[in-house]
């Protein structure tokens, strides 16, 4: 018999699998963080004479610097390993300058942690734990120099190597950036999914990433995504955890959560007005680049379910686009008549159940729609006296009753996972349990 796919797998099995993971992942670092601290503390006591308990500070120094010489994430990933090489050329140019080696070690990975704070713009994820250990490292240098008589030596190499190291990522991103984006469009697809879990997200937003998601895995597989494209959709996400982070009942939630892939975009875009009009802007774009590879054949031919459902959300991100060319009172009701139909979509692709009333819903207005906002830019630049007020009522309209087909969906989901419990506890029932 098959061994079972983590999809059948028994939920205790599961539970049981996670929990050990975890475990295991934690001994792993508890005995690495064990073995840099002992180590620091036998070299500075085998280098300076000293004993278990003195010095303590300087031994800290030199368990910091062990900690970020050794990089956890991707290898890969030169967010990770050219700051480490930084730090190797900050320790041997030391070493070779007659600095005691167990100090060496300490500049050697404070030159790593730097490097990363300054590629990363600050954003440095769980790097941050290590700054308190650093910065005592930095006291208990400069107050022992004098006394052993340390030179002085990193107070000019120190800047000089880490200005290098910055340049050197740059230059690394630049001259490989065709195989760092598609590392990025990969941690991008993991940071979209969740923050489309994510809470603290308006009903706009969830909506219109959700479906921006799933426009990206889909020219992900055929490499449609241009760089520029990448670099833009890598914005939009950092400014989105950004914006997430502050609205979170714990701001500093999200504040060490690794930095990983985020900063590999050898462009970065400038801010297009809102969160939401951005996400907006790349669905419309995004839309239009699909339609492009369905028509192209790039893509395993579809269903005409699947074709209808493509050709009303490119609807839909027809009227995103609109909304910019109409006054706010249009704009608003039509923002979220488009965002409400992606996110009607997107359920209808997750669960086919809701296509058959979906498709005719969508199919019946978004097409009108499209014709009365046609019609409004036609006019509006030879009658400027149009019923404005007329159109923003029925608009308003339309949007609730957008509102509650989209919520007539979530009940049907209620209902059926409803009726497949009580259908459980019958069977239960009829078997004597």
């Amino acid at each position: 018999m098959a061994s079972p796919t983590p999809q059948n797998e028994p939920l205790l099995d599961r539970i049981v699998g996670s929990v050990l993971g975890t475990v295991s992942i934690v001994l792993k670092r508890l005995v690495l963080h064990i073995v840099a601290l002992v180590a620091a503390v036998l070299l500075i006591d085998v280098t300076f004479g000293t004993w278990m308990f003195s010095e303590i500070l300087l031994k800290l120094s030199i368990y910091g610097g062990i900690i970020c010489l050794i990089p956890y994430g991707a290898v890969s990933n030169p967010y990770w390993w050219l700051p480490v090489l930084a730090g190797c050329a900050q320790g041997i140019a030391l070493l070779v300058l007659g600095m005691p080696w167990p100090l060496m070690i300490f500049w050697a990975g404070l030159q790593t942690w730097t490097v990363r704070l300054l590629i990363a713009r600050g954003n440095i994820g769980w790097d941050w734990t290590a700054a308190p250990v650093l910065i005592l490292g930095l006291f208990a240098y400069f107050s022992t120099a004098s006394l052993w008589s340390l030179p002085a030596m990193p107070l000019v190499s120190f800047p000089v190597l880490a200005l290098a190291g910055l340049a050197a990522y740059r230059l690394y991103v630049r001259s490989n950036h065709a195989s760092l984006h598609r590392q990025l469009l990969a941690a991008l697809l993991v940071r979209l999914r969740q923050i489309v879990q994510n809470r603290n997200l308006t009903q706009e937003e969830q909506s219109t990433t959700s479906f921006l998601l799933s426009q990206c895995e889909y020219l992900a597989v055929s490499n449609a995504l241009s760089e520029e494209l990448i670099d833009r959709i890598n914005a939009v996400t950092d400014r989105l955890e950004q914006e997430l982070r502050k609205r979170s009942a714990r701001p500093l939630g999200t504040l060490f959560k690794s930095a990983q892939w985020q900063h590999l975009g050898s462009r970065t875009p400038a801010a297009a007005g809102s969160i939401l009009e951005e996400l907006q802007a790349l669905v419309a774009l995004l839309t239009k680049l699909v339609a492009a590879q369905k028509a192209a054949g790039a893509q395993k031919p579809s269903s005409p379910q699947e074709d209808r459902m493509q050709e009303l959300a490119g609807l839909a991100a027809r009227l995103l686009e609109q909304r910019k060319l109409l006054p706010p009172d249009l704009a608003t009701p039509l923002s979220r008549i488009a965002s409400l139909s992606l996110d009607m979509l997107q359920s209808m692709r997750e669960d086919p159940e809701d296509r058959r009333s979906g498709m005719a819903f969508l199919g019946r207005y978004l097409p009108k729609i499209g014709h009365i906002v046609d019609e409004y830019l036609r006019m509006q630049t030879v009658n400027p006296s149009l019923p404005r007020e007329r159109t923003a009522e029925v608009l308003e309209r339309l949007a609730r009753a957008f509102a509650e087909e989209k919520n007539g969906m979530a009940r049907n989901d209620n209902i059926n996972y409803a009726a497949e419990i009580d259908a459980l506890d019958s069977l239960l029932k009829m078997r004597g349990y």
